[in-house]
Formats: structure tokens, sequence, C-alpha cells
């Protein structure tokens, strides 16, 4: 009973952070007695602010929006993967809302990538790095770094 109180409460607290997916398999790793309140705690604070949907965590094989960041960025053969599901549109969509991506709809995912490995660069360091301080339009950087 105990168990399963905490796992209703897992599912209630993280259920924003996680897939339906990653929630299930919480469910029984409570279940087994495998994960305490403090364990869940960590894993909702790691979580990020909000989760990656399925069909997204699927073709990236992450949970973690992050990971799949990560994942786009490294890995340009996903691109057909996300054009046969019909997953541009949940991604770029995924990327605004996320990351604040100014990327306009329907644009080319090669496009798409260029455009959020600039904005990932920029953000890490727009103090030091002035040509990230003003933007264009387009979410680009107005002018290049000349270091």
């Amino acid at each position: 009973m105990k168990a399963l109180k905490l796992a209703v409460l897992a599912r209630r607290a993280c259920k924003e952070r996680f897939s339906e997916g990653r929630l299930l398999s919480l469910d029984r790793q409570i279940e087994q007695g495998q994960l305490t309140l403090a364990d869940l705690e960590g894993l909702c604070a790691e979580g990020g602010s909000q989760a990656l949907p399925t069909v997204l965590a699927v073709i990236f094989g992450a949970v973690s929006p992050d990971e799949a960041a990560l994942d786009f960025l490294a890995h340009p053969e996903r691109d057909n993967e996300l054009t046969a599901r019909k997953g541009e549109r949940e991604w770029q969509q995924f990327l605004r809302n996320q990351y604040g991506l100014p990327v306009p709809q329907d644009q080319p995912l090669a496009d798409t990538r260029s455009m959020f490995a600039r904005h990932i660069l920029c953000g890490f360091d727009r103090v030091a790095w002035a040509g990230c301080s003003s933007r264009s339009t387009n979410g680009l950087p107005n002018r290049r770094w000349r270091g």
C-alpha cells in the first residue's frame, strides 16, 4: 500500500517532467522497492522544466530535453526519421518552448540545427561574446565573433 501511495505521488509530481513511458518505469521501480521518496525528489529536480513528447523521445532515444537537443545537434541523419514520423513541427515547437529558439515554422531541419547551435553557443557566454548580445530578427547574431 505504501508503494502505491508513493507511485501516485511520484506520477503527480513528475508528470510534467517525464514522458508516459518514463513514468511507467518509475511506477515499476517503486513497486519493486527500488526508489525512495528522496530518490524521486532528485529525479524530478533533474528532469527539467518540460517533458520530451513521446514521439520525440522515441526518435532521439532520450527522455531528457537536453539529451535530445544534443542528439539533434550531433546526428543530422535523424532528420529523415523526424520527417518520416511528421515530427518536424513538434520538434521545432519544442525548441521554441524549451530553449526560446525563434525558429520559423516549416524551416528545414538543417537550418534549424544551425540556428539552434548558434543560439546555444551564444547563450553560454553572452558577456564574453559580444556578437551574441545583439540579435537580428532571425535569431542569429548580427555580427561574427573575431577572436
